[in-house]
């Protein structure tokens, strides 16, 4: 049997989910962050299935730029005519003001009635080694030239897909959250 794995990053998309939703306020290093369009992650799987040969054993990391916090920013300011700004700030401070509530389970916005033990981990602890590992650029090792040969059509920078999006900083929805399993009448403990 052979296989073959598909490495994503933070999705671009994310950026309308609040993911940046103060330029201001973010955290850590200058590390590169390989983010990935939502739109081009389709392209890369059946690449993966329409080419064993290649694919078999590859872990294909995917992504559509590589880009500092403070490259956000000013690619924000490019595209919005908006002052983006990153101020780096100790993780900690980051992690009490984006924590959804204290001591909130990395699966937060599940049923009560999910099993949980001493295996989970808090939000905290995942989202800690999280900002560590992409804020110092440990995720950034994306051969672009590689993925333009498999999806030469894909979204080819940050600014690209801003301007594709209409991208202007205002949050809207992307993935499901707190506020909609609310509304469907799920909370959380």
């Amino acid at each position: 049997m052979k296989t073959s794995l598909l490495t994503t990053g933070p999705y671009m998309d994310m950026l309308f989910d609040g993911i940046i939703d103060d330029l201001t306020g973010y955290k850590l290093a200058d590390g590169k962050i390989p983010l990935i369009a939502l739109d081009d992650v389709g392209a890369y799987s059946l690449w993966i299935f329409d080419n064993p040969s290649e694919s078999a054993g590859l872990n294909l990391e995917v992504a559509t730029d590589q880009v500092s916090f403070a490259e956000l920013a000013a690619t924000f300011t490019k595209v919005t005519g908006k002052q983006g700004m990153h101020k780096a700030v100790p993780l900690e401070e980051y992690l009490v003001k984006a924590e959804p509530y204290p001591g909130a389970y990395s699966n937060w916005i599940v049923k009560l009635d999910v099993p949980r033990d001493e295996s989970f981990m808090t939000w905290r602890e995942i989202f800690a080694a999280w900002w560590r590992y992409w804020g110092e650029g440990k995720g950034a090792t994306r051969n672009l030239a590689f993925l333009d040969r498999i999806h030469g059509s894909r979204i080819p920078s940050l600014e690209a897909w801003m301007r594709l999006k209409n991208y202007d900083g205002r949050p809207r929805s992307v993935l499901k959250d707190l506020h909609e399993h609310r509304k469907n009448g799920v909370t959380e403990d």
